[in-house]
């Protein structure tokens, strides 16, 4: 395989791809709820924005450790999730 300033991108961004969808397994899994409702609630955080921008090195971060960071940082995303367990 012959490393290409275009394979690299496509490398970055098949990691964004996925560290985004352990993201919102882990949610979904974590709160019982549904991938699309859990897709709306990562969406809908900075979270998602930051690792999108690759926002300091956040992309290569572990999907559980930002899920912790979601859940630090972002607490207003859960409050109805919360409410209704």
């Amino acid at each position: 395989m012959t490393i290409t300033p275009q394979t690299l991108t496509k490398l970055e961004t098949l990691r964004k791809e996925h560290l985004e969808s352990d993201l919102i397994a882990l949610i979904a899994d974590q709160y019982d709820m549904t991938a699309a409702d859990a897709m709306k609630l990562y969406y809908s955080s900075q979270l998602s924005q930051q690792v999108a921008d690759g926002s300091y090195g956040i992309e290569q971060l572990d999907a559980r450790y930002l899920l912790d960071d979601l859940q630090r940082y972002e607490p207003q995303l859960f409050r109805t999730v919360n409410a209704t367990e």
